[in-house]
């Protein structure tokens, strides 16, 4: 019996096989000789790719590709179609929650993997024509599950099924069911349907979007769309052995797709253009509010605002140009150079056409590729002669005082190719030999870059450093003194060429931010955070460059806050000039008499103090012996005696403190009156 089952439901599973394909799909009978396949290709170092399709139809056409679920979004985002003869165009897909829901909602729900006595279960009251072997056809009263006895010590589960026929009622046991068959035309449709879903789903991440058609008569059609994809990569090598330079780029391709490359049109592109990925493939919904029954009630009262006056309301209208064109540049090709026994140059090379497109540059391989699915390659990308020259640099940014450390071989290249190169890592050759590994950043026309192969351990560098500072201008304004002084830093770079050829080297010193370059006056480049020096060094000598750099620094002094020691620092200073320093001079006098008058006072303060201190032991006295006795008369003079010392005191303490309240604005006025440049 569950060979024959097994037998049904392998049937129904090998027919609903030809519903979907994973592959290229022709829909219609008016596309069945429609070839849609892959023509161009333009890869973007931002790690995009823009697939086109295209091919030669006739009349309404549907079409169906498969994308990985990972780039419907992209799909759905960038897809464009030209079809001058088509005036309906359409785009159909399932949704990302397509399976579950559909499912859910056919009168057959598979969406639970359920067993032959659920379906029939969830199907009562359903018509169905049963073979066990005669056919009985009746209407679905349900599965029942019985717990049947086998022998003493074992029993098994069996599922009945239950019809109402028109002989009455018939209980048939389901394992001897061979098959059954739904008389109901919508149960049968949404049966098929639902195994259509379930096989649809064993592609996995595959996702098919239907692109339909309606035109008249034969004409070209294309269709693209922008993916994700591998980063193309480039690799340079760079021979150095002849007295042109020769510079060769490989393309490093990958071919992550599902697709095969048959003879596609590759097109790299460089630069990096925005590109982002948007949710459009999920539904997406909107919660909204929940509004309440509108049931006549209670009328509430209402306070109404005072009115106001319209403000202008102005609208921006923003208008937003596109480039409909785009300017080509001349394009270039490079042939290849003579051949040679060994290094880069090896024979004629066929690289990439090479052109701007706006801000970007495209290199379009003369010959189409050829590429499997889940394949790499390498293709030849540029092949030029080129300005370079060897150098040895060296780096004082990390040096510290009098330790050694060699520069690093390194070769200048100036790229005069006709086209930017991207950034990739380089291989040197010299003398027909390896000489090390580099990395090249990307490399626009005309420009140059220093690139480091190696350490050049024939040559050894020192460095020096030693840093003054002097003073070398003070001005007064308002009271606040202004003074300026020269900061000096000097770096003394050392080096000895052990080898028995001349060496050129490219010293990369340090900019000190906010300091000017003195010695030496010129520098041979110059970037953002350093100069670099040229210093060419014979052949087992020694070299010597010297680099310092000036900075002015500025301090003010507001004179009226300073103590009379940094008065008389800035008046002794032999660089201070000497209108400053006689200005400085009174200053200080008048600091100095206010200085002995603070002091008198406060040698009267004392004095007053202890006379107080005095009276009150005095009349402590008197309240011990009583001011009618002998001793208390003489005390009680003693204090009068005292009273009269204190307003002496107090006399002398006011006429200093007006004094010194006098030589304070004195010295306030002379000092704001003082302006010197």
């Amino acid at each position: 019996m569950n060979s024959k089952k097994t037998i049904v439901f392998s049937a129904l599973l090998a027919v609903n096989l030809f519903i979907v394909s994973p592959i290229l799909l022709s829909q219609t009978r008016e596309a069945s000789d429609l070839d849609l396949s892959i023509k161009k290709i333009s890869l973007f170092s931002s790690g995009v790719s823009f697939v086109e399709h295209s091919g030669r139809a006739s009349g309404s056409v549907s079409v169906t590709l498969p994308f990985h679920r990972n780039s419907v979004n992209d799909v759905l985002k960038s897809l464009v179609i030209h079809d001058p003869q088509s005036a309906d165009q359409s785009i159909t897909y399932a949704s990302e929650d397509t399976l579950q829901k559909t499912l859910q909602s056919l009168s057959v729900d598979l969406s639970r993997n359920p067993g032959i006595a659920e379906i029939l279960d969830s199907l009562r009251g359903s018509e169905v024509s049963v073979c066990v072997p005669e056919t009985i056809t009746g209407r679905i009263i349900g599965v029942e599950t019985q717990l049947i006895d086998i022998n003493e010590s074992k029993s098994q589960k069996r599922s009945f099924l239950n019809l109402h026929t028109d002989n009455g009622l018939r209980r048939i046991e389901l394992s001897e069911v061979s098959s059954f068959t739904f008389t109901d035309p919508v149960i049968k449709h949404d049966f098929n349907r639902a195994l259509d879903l379930l096989l649809s789903e064993r592609t996995g991440d595959s996702r098919l979007l239907r692109i339909n058609l309606s035109g008249t008569g034969d004409r070209e059609l294309s269709l693209g769309y922008v993916v994700s994809s591998p980063v193309w990569k480039v690799s340079y090598r760079l021979d150095l052995s002849n007295k042109t330079p020769a510079l060769q780029g490989w393309a490093i391709i990958d071919n992550a797709s599902d697709y095969d490359w048959k003879n596609v049109e590759l097109t790299l592109v460089s630069g990096r253009p925005v590109s982002f990925i948007q949710q459009l493939y999920p539904p997406f919904y909107l919660q909204r509010p929940e509004v309440p029954l509108s049931i006549a009630g209670a009328a509430k009262p209402t306070v109404y605002s005072s009115s106001m006056n319209n403000a202008d309301i102005q609208t921006l209208d923003y208008v937003m140009e596109q480039e409909m064109s785009v300017p080509h540049a001349e394009s270039r090709s490079f042939k290849g150079m003579a051949a040679r026994t060994s290094g880069v140059e090896t024979g004629v090379v066929e690289t990439a056409v090479a052109q701007k497109a706006g801000e970007l540059f495209l290199y379009t391989l003369k010959t189409p590729v050829t590429i499997d699915r889940r394949q790499s390659s390498m293709v030849p990308l540029v092949e030029a002669k080129i300005d370079a020259k060897k150098v040895s640099v060296f780096s004082g940014k990390n040096m510290r005082h009098f330790n050694e450390s060699h520069p690093m071989l390194c070769v200048e290249l100036i790229n005069n190719s006709g086209t930017k190169l991207p950034a990739g890592p380089i291989t040197i050759f010299d003398s027909g030999s390896y000489a090390g590994d580099g990395l090249l950043e990307f490399f626009p026309e005309k420009d140059s870059r220093l690139v480091s192969y190696g350490e050049d351990l024939a040559v050894s560098g020192t460095v020096r450093e030693d840093s003054s500072r002097a003073l070398v201008g003070v001005k007064i304004s308002r009271g606040v003194m202004t003074v300026t002084r020269k900061q000096q830093y000097t770096k003394t770079y050392q080096f000895k060429n052990s080898s028995d050829s001349k060496r050129s080297l490219l010293i990369e010193h340090p900019i000190t931010t906010g300091a000017d370059l003195v010695e030496p006056s010129r520098f041979d480049e110059q970037t953002a955070t350093l100069y670099r020096f040229p210093l060419d060094v014979l052949a087992g000598k020694t070299g010597t460059l010297t680099v310092r750099e000036d900075q002015l620094i500025s301090e003010t002094v507001v004179l009226q806050r300073q103590e009379e020691e940094t008065l008389l620092y800035y008046a002794s200073s032999s660089n201070v000039p000497a209108k400053v320093k006689k200005a400085l001079e009174k200053a200080i006098e008048i600091k100095h008499s206010i200085a002995s008058k603070e002091k008198t006072t406060s040698v009267l303060e004392i004095q007053k103090k202890d006379k107080i201190q005095e009276q009150e032991r005095v009349r402590v006295n008197i309240h011990a012996v009583g001011n009618s006795s002998q001793q208390g008369q003489e005390y009680l003079k003693k204090l009068v005696s005292l009273d009269k010392d204190i307003d002496i005191l107090n006399t002398e303490i006011t006429s200093e403190r007006k004094d010194i309240y006098q030589l304070k604005n004195q010295y306030d006025q002379y000092l704001e009156s003082l302006s010197f440049e």
